[in-house]
């Protein structure tokens, strides 16, 4: 249970990041933070980081038990910024932002309901 406890914790703080980047990316229009490298994109960018470092710090059976989540996806496009951060894509990143994050956002929030769910059925 404890593992449990701990992924709920990084789910939920996904979750804050999903919305971090939202808020961040509704206060101007997105063609002009991806164009020009400033401290919105580097926002965006260290959160995007932060959640892939998150899902690395998941339970193997969380992974497992969603595999519609795309937790590696997630993974490589953390790798691709702290490691290859000239090669990140502006067009893939401007998806991310303003498709994939709802999409993850609505599966994130599933996870933890499910787990959550999970945990009080455990007691």
């Amino acid at each position: 249970m404890e593992n449990n406890n701990k992924d709920i914790r990084y789910l939920k703080a996904m979750l804050q990041f999903v919305d971090e980047i939202q808020e961040i990316a509704s206060r101007q229009p997105l063609v002009d933070i991806l164009d020009k490298p400033d401290v919105e994109l580097s926002a965006i960018m260290m959160k995007l980081t932060q959640i892939g470092e998150l899902v690395g710090r998941l339970s193997f059976n969380t992974i497992e038990n969603y595999p519609d989540v795309p937790w590696i996806q997630i993974k490589g496009l953390r790798n691709t910024i702290v490691h290859e951060y000239e090669k990140v894509d502006r067009e893939q990143l401007k998806d991310v932002i303003t498709t994939d994050l709802d999409s993850l956002k609505d599966m994130l929030n599933d996870v933890v309901r499910n787990e959550l769910r999970r945990t009080r059925n455990e007691f």
